[in-house]
Formats: C-alpha cells, structure tokens, sequence
C-alpha cells in the first residue's frame, strides 16, 4: 500500500483546520489578493477528493472537487486578463509585483493593490485541466482550455520544458482545433518526452491513439503509461509522497478525455478506477 494512502485520513484533518484559518483572513480583510489562495485550495480540494474517495468510496465528492479546483483557475485567468508586467517594464514596479499580472476592471483600469502571481497563468495549469478531465466536467473542461496559453511573458519567464510540451499538447487535445494541429503538439511533446521524460511517454502514445480513433493503440499507451506511472510513484519521484499515489489523476483525465472523443477505454487499474471514467 503506498505510503500516502496511509497517511490520507491525516492530512485531510490538516486541510480542514487550514480552511478555517483562511476563513479568519477573510474575516480580517487580509485575505491575498494574488491568486495564492486560490492556488492552494485547488490543491487541497485535490488532495480532499482522493481522500474522500479512497476512505469513503465518494464519487460525488471526488468528481466536484477537481472540477471546482479546476474552476478557480478559470476564475484567475479571468482576472488576469492579457497586462503581464513584462521585463522592459521592471524597473517601474515595485518587487513584489514583478512578474505579476495586474487585475484589471472592463475599462482596463487596475484596481488596488489587485495582481494574479503570473506563474498561476503559465502553462502548468495543464495539471488543473487535468483535473477537470479526471473529474469528468468535460464543460469546464474546455473552458479551461480556451483561456490557457499565451500569456508569453509568464511562459517564458516560468515554464518548464515539460510544461510547455504538456500544456501546449493537452490544450489543443481539448480545446476545438485541427487534428493536424494536435499530431504537431503530439509530436513535440513525445520527442521531448523521449530524451527528457521516458517514464511519460505513455501520454503521447494514448494522445496520438485518441486523434487516430484507435482503441488498441489507447489501451496499449495505458499500459505504458500506468507503468511509468508507478516508477513515478517512486520516493523522490514526480508523484512521490503525493495522493497520485493513490489514484493516477493524470491518467484519469486522459482516459475521459479518450471516452469523451469516443474511445471506450478502460485501463482496469486500480489507479484509474473504473467508476470514475467519464
């Protein structure tokens, strides 16, 4: 049993006194304002989503909290709008707004003391549309697809490697474009993959099998990609110590992504349980 599971209970009692010591900022008028907040809960109600669903078998649970953890990112896209303090600009902003994104109001004016920090606007929101994959709010969905990407000032300056293959790849699978366009990213992103991140290529491999409709090539990319998955699971690795431990929540998501598009894959995992798939 991987060491998360054991710990579940714990850490779900930690996110609940957390949420009540936000409540009191709110309360004191010192609630942040740079989209922090919003950051960590979306983290929380991942992490509060395995948990219910691993201690208690709760779909329902599981399934509104990755889509509402998906939800406040759409919101802080929304704020954030397009006025990324860019470098030519550094030396007129005070330092704790570098690289910030102004909240602007409809007549673009910013409001007080308003910034949305601009990593939360950079490509590795692709893990939050993945979680609204995984929960099976294909709506959501493809809002968060719509308003990610192009904020190249926050891309360049926070990106990695990975999250501008995955993000840029996972946006175009989602969002309405050519399939020419998605076999492109597709490529990208595995020739990345190849050399940087072996251990993912599984993704490429079930992407590449949703756009050529091919169940048998999906299926096989799932075995591929849950085995690269549990190496990850690793201590140390990428999902070491983390409730993907206990459900492949980027595996999920690309599984009802491929259901979405019409391939009825099932991995039949216990990483991806099967009455989560969309």
């Amino acid at each position: 049993m991987p060491g998360m599971a054991l710990r579940i209970g714990e850490i779900m009692k930690s996110i609940l006194a957390f949420k009540e010591e936000e409540k009191g900022w709110g309360e004191t008028g010192s609630l942040r304002t740079d989209g922090m907040v919003e950051n960590n809960c979306a983290c929380d109600l991942k992490r509060f989503g395995v948990g219910e669903y691993y201690l208690r078998h709760d779909v329902a649970t599981f399934k509104s909290n990755l889509s509402e953890a998906a939800e406040l990112y759409i919101g802080l896209f929304e704020r954030g709008s397009n006025s990324l303090i860019t470098p030519d600009v550094v030396s007129e902003v005070s330092e704790e707004k570098l690289f910030a994104v102004q909240d602007t109001n409809s007549s673009g004016n910013s409001k007080d003391g308003n910034y949305v920090a601009a990593f939360l606007l950079s490509m590795i929101t692709f893990k939050q549309l993945l979680n609204a994959l995984a929960s099976g709010d294909m709506v959501v969905a493809q809002r968060l697809a719509h308003v990610i990407g192009g904020h190249l000032d926050s891309e360049r300056e926070v990106d990695e490697p990975l999250d501008h293959y995955f993000g840029w790849t996972l946006k175009y699978m989602v969002d309405d474009c050519s399939d020419s366009l998605r076999r492109e990213w597709i490529g990208h992103l595995a020739s990345y993959l190849q050399s940087a991140r072996p251990t993912l290529m599984g993704y490429p491999i079930v992407m590449q099998a949703i756009v050529d409709r091919n169940l048998e090539a999906a299926n096989a990319g799932f075995v591929e990609l849950l085995k690269g998955h549990r190496y990850e699971c690793r201590e140390g690795k990428m999902f070491g110590d983390t409730v993907d431990e206990i459900i492949c929540v980027w595996g999920l998501g690309l599984a009802n992504l491929a259901r979405w598009r019409g391939l009825t894959v099932d991995p039949h995992d216990e990483l991806i349980p099967s009455d989560l798939l969309f």
